[in-house]
């Protein structure tokens, strides 16, 4: 008889000794400690795992439904869920897995929100944080995620080769992404201009009080600009990791290599930035009279 509680923070440990990233291990607890809450409430009280019934999963994932309007949230945390009970079913801490048949959301097969240059240029000038304006205009110009960004150290920028060693990206994979001269200059500028002077933090992105800078923090900084420039929703990293994207798709970059830049292990991921601009169906029409 094991507690959940209990068989939670074995779970957590587990995924640390298999050197999980912070950012992951933070999403998998916080998850866990939703489902954890929600089970609470259910049962008045603590609960031991092998009480948990399928009904009870799918109560909590319909819960998310109700409260929750992105699919990929809701299917983030039921996969949270469904690993949990999967590793103690494999520890025989369970004699059966209850997840099994909890089935995730069929995602909605829509194009991802990315900037025109112009929109770009004109969201950077209402950034009025000069350090998220430079880290905005670097994810703009690299792809790389938020977290990899905030990571990053500077050890790990190669200005003589003008390249980038992500180190520990998305499930701990590493690769290499070439700066254009622009986005160079750009991190020359900031580090002699203004990153901290004698800061002893080892992160290239760092602020005078903490050394270091959060991805919540920045993404807040970039909705406040979203707001002041009345864009229609708020622009966030993730969405100049898209602008990345999309910009290399409209210069026929391809797909393998734009997979490779933004670290996506299957090509099928890359794929969703294969956008077709309303200009681009128009041209395609009008040939038809020529």
């Amino acid at each position: 008889m094991t507690l959940f509680a209990d068989a939670l923070q074995q779970f957590l440990q587990h995924l640390s000794f298999r050197q999980y990233s912070p950012e992951t291990l933070r999403s998998y607890q916080i998850d866990l400690t939703q489902l954890a809450n929600f089970l609470t409430q259910s049962f008045n009280g603590p609960i031991m795992l092998d009480e948990i019934t399928t009904d009870h999963l799918e109560a909590f994932q319909q819960m998310l439904i109700f409260n929750y309007s992105s699919v990929a949230t809701i299917n983030r945390k039921t996969h949270s869920m469904k690993s949990l009970f999967k590793w103690a079913f494999s520890k025989k801490i369970l004699e059966d897995n209850c997840a099994l048949a909890i089935i995730p959301l069929k995602p909605r097969t829509h194009e991802r929100h990315f900037l025109t240059e112009d929109k770009l240029q004109q969201f950077l000038q209402h950034i009025p944080h000069p350090t998220i304006r430079v880290i905005a205009q670097f994810i703009a110009n690299t792809g790389l995620r938020i977290s990899e960004c905030t990571q990053l150290l500077l050890a790990d920028v190669d200005f003589e080769q003008h390249l980038v060693h992500v180190l520990h990206g998305k499930g701990d994979k590493s690769r290499t992404i070439p700066l254009n001269n622009r986005t160079a200059q750009l991190l020359q500028h900031y580090l002699h201009t203004i990153r901290p002077k004698n800061s002893a933090s080892l992160y290239i992105f760092a602020l005078a009080k903490t050394g270091s800078i959060s991805p919540q923090y920045i993404n807040s900084i970039l909705k406040k600009a979203s707001q002041q420039m009345q864009h229609p929703q708020p622009i966030t990293c993730h969405i100049l990791r898209h602008t990345f994207a999309s910009n290399l798709v409209k210069r026929n970059i391809h797909i393998s290599i734009i997979q490779k830049l933004l670290g996506h292990a299957n090509v099928r991921t890359t794929s969703i930035y294969m956008h077709t601009d309303f200009h681009a169906l128009q041209q395609a029409v009008h040939s038809l009279e020529s």
